[in-house]
């Protein structure tokens, strides 16, 4: 992503990073089927839950949360 918004300069990037902001809540928005602290992906249950291999469901990892 760096070597293409060296080439496409400063404009157009701070257009492509406009449009993503605005878009956060609609063309870029994610649901996740749960979020993860780094102790819950050591729990065993959780280990089962998100290795699993499912359509449709996404884990979001929070290292920040305990």
């Amino acid at each position: 992503m760096t070597w293409f918004c060296q080439k496409i300069g400063p404009d157009a990037t701070q257009l492509l990073r406009d449009r993503v902001c605005a878009e956060l809540t609609t063309t870029f928005t994610s649901s996740y089927t749960a979020e993860l602290s780094l102790n819950d992906l050591l729990a065993p249950e959780m280990i089962t839950s998100y290795t699993r291999l499912a359509t449709g469901q996404k884990y979001l990892l929070t290292p920040n949360v305990i």
